[in-house]
Order: structure tokens, then sequence, then C-alpha cells
């Protein structure tokens, strides 16, 4: 799974909350963050703590483009 840049950046907007905010409450790094969004597919269960962070559902951040049925 990968995060949609543009999908990211909307869920923190209407939570208010920043990039930093999302690293420090879902307990993942930076460089972590980075991969998920730009270049490598992240585990499942990261995927889930950032968006458990913003407070949105999983399906909301990522990058549907990716998922295939």
């Amino acid at each position: 799974m990968r995060i949609s840049k543009e999908l990211f950046d909307v869920a923190c907007a209407r939570k208010c909350i920043s990039s930093k905010e999302v690293i420090e409450r879902s307990g993942i790094s930076r460089a972590t963050l980075s991969n998920c969004i730009r270049r490598e597919r992240g585990a499942p269960v990261t995927i889930g703590k950032i968006a458990k962070a913003i407070g949105v559902d999983v399906t909301e951040i990522i990058d549907t483009q990716e998922v295939q049925p």
C-alpha cells in the first residue's frame, strides 16, 4: 500500500494536524512516513497507524490507483 500525498494532505488539513504531529501520534519515523507517501509501499499496519493518528479510515488516504481488484 502507498499513501496518496494529496489525500494525506487533505486529511491532515481537515483535522488541522501537521505531518510532525502525525509522526508523533503514530510512533513512526519521518523516513517511514516519507517512504509510504513518496517511494515505497508501506506495511498495512504502518498505514493503519498513520490513518489512526490522523483520525481517518485507511481508505481515505491510500493511493487507489495502486489498488487493483
